[in-house]
Parts: C-alpha cells; sequence; structure tokens
C-alpha cells in the first residue's frame, strides 16, 4: 500500500510542476457541475489542483455511467479545495507529506512556526475545505466528500452509496 501511495504521490508531484491552466473546454464543463460559490472556490485554486480535479471528476463520471449526478461530480472537482490554506507550492506539499509520514499525524503542530503553520494546515485541509464549501452554499454531497475522503474510516459516514465511494476513491488514485 506505501508503494502505490508513494507512485501516486510523486506522480502528482511532477504533474503539478507544469503551470499550463485547465483548458477552456475543461473548464467550461466543470463549471457546468458548480453552483456559483463552488466556482469562486474551484477558480481560486491554482492551476495544478484544477486540472487534477477535472481529471477525477472526469473519471467519476465514466465510472458512474448512468449513475453520474451533478453532486458526485462536484465532490470530485471540490474535495482538495481546503489545501489552499495552506499556501504551499507544489514543492512545498511535497515537503509537508514527507514530513508528516515520517512525524505523524498527530505530532503536527500549529504552534511552531510558520513551516509547521503551513504543514498543519495542509494536513488539515480536508475539514477547512468542507467549512469553505458550507460557507460558499455547496452542494453538501461536496462538503461531506471533502471531509471524509482522505479517510477511509470515514468514507461510510457520508451515506453514499458504495459505488460513489469507489468512484471517487479510484478516480483520485491515479
Amino acid at each position: 500500500m506505501k508503494l502505490k501511495r508513494l507512485r501516486h504521490l510523486s506522480k502528482r508531484f511532477l504533474v503539478a510542476l507544469w503551470p499550463a491552466s485547465p483548458s477552456p473546454a475543461e473548464s467550461q464543463w466543470a463549471y457546468g457541475f458548480l453552483w456559483e460559490g463552488e466556482r469562486r472556490l474551484f477558480e481560486s485554486l491554482p492551476n495544478h489542483d484544477r486540472r487534477h480535479l477535472i481529471g477525477v471528476a472526469q473519471r467519476v463520471d465514466l465510472s458512474l455511467g448512468s449513475l453520474s449526478e451533478d453532486r458526485w461530480i462536484a465532490a470530485a472537482l471540490l474535495h482538495d479545495v481546503g489545501k489552499s490554506h495552506s499556501r504551499l507550492s507544489p514543492v512545498g506539499r511535497a515537503a509537508a507529506t514527507i514530513w508528516i509520514e515520517m512525524k505523524g499525524l498527530d505530532r503536527v503542530s500549529i504552534s511552531n512556526g510558520q513551516w509547521s503553520r503551513r504543514v498543519y494546515l495542509y494536513a488539515q485541509h480536508p475539514s477547512l475545505g468542507s467549512d469553505d464549501i458550507r460557507s460558499c452554499g455547496g452542494h453538501e454531497e461536496a462538503a461531506l466528500w471533502a471531509n471524509a475522503h482522505d479517510d477511509p474510516h470515514l468514507w461510510s459516514t457520508t451515506g453514499f452509496p458504495s459505488a460513489v465511494i469507489e468512484a471517487l476513491t479510484k478516480s483520485d488514485d491515479d
């Protein structure tokens, strides 16, 4: 499992270094599933996050087929919005991920200086993103998934059908 996660994170890091924004067609496709406040949240994300989230959402849509609904696509498009709170670059995120893995999430503290604060905010991105989605009047399913997406123990608390959870998790593990 650790090797699979390492491959996933390595690929995400390399893709994140490419500065291009999503194509206009990709952005239009994504905006079609998002409510007004959600669009503002999505647009505030860096290019690499928007490209990643669109890719996840497209895979979810394809995977779900006739079961696909706007709320599930919105959940895919917004699940990582909380990462913006840390204001970490792709290199900073990679370093933060390594630090969190080495120290353990329970030892990441907000009180040990600017770097620690940013790492703490990055580690808390699920709950921060969930709060952001609710604050902008977004889909409740998007808020639930933002909070639960990184913790398999929380997936069942969303109340989502198992096919949706499977599509969301597999589509994010590219």
